[in-house]
């Protein structure tokens, strides 16, 4: 059987009210009683992919939806949109842990290993610890 769409001369992503809008246009075209009985096949293949595409998810043999998720095409464009932005926040959250250096405490420094004076003179202390 043959691509509804390509059947309707419609594109993959057309809408319900495309849909029916195409049909009408067909109907007033392929309808046996204008064109004659001869044509009365194509107006059946007409008529089928028109009813193949608006017949209900529920409808569907085996269809069983899911209560926590309906698609739709906005649920699609936030999921994508979201995914975008978690993408950048986590790609912005490396390049900031990588580039990370922490603040250099001076008390926690290295100092050269110069023995510290004698604890009795306290003004050579003082002058080894500005060193």
């Amino acid at each position: 059987m043959k691509n509804p769409y390509d059947v309707l001369g419609l594109g993959r992503y057309a809408t319900n009210k495309e849909i029916r809008k195409r049909y009408l246009q067909l109907c007033k075209s392929h309808h046996p009683d204008i064109v004659g009985q001869h044509k009365q096949r194509d107006f059946a293949e007409i008529t089928g992919a028109y009813e193949q595409l608006t017949k209900h998810k529920h409808q569907v043999e085996g269809y069983r939806p899911s209560p926590f998720h309906q698609h739709t095409h906005l649920n699609t464009k936030i999921y994508t949109q979201r995914s975008l932005v978690a993408g950048l926040a986590l790609m912005i959250g490396v390049i900031a842990y990588v580039t990370y250096e922490p603040p250099v405490d001076p008390a926690l420094s290295y100092v050269d290993h110069i023995p510290p004076p004698s604890v009795n003179s306290p003004s050579s202390y003082r002058a080894w610890r500005k060193n």
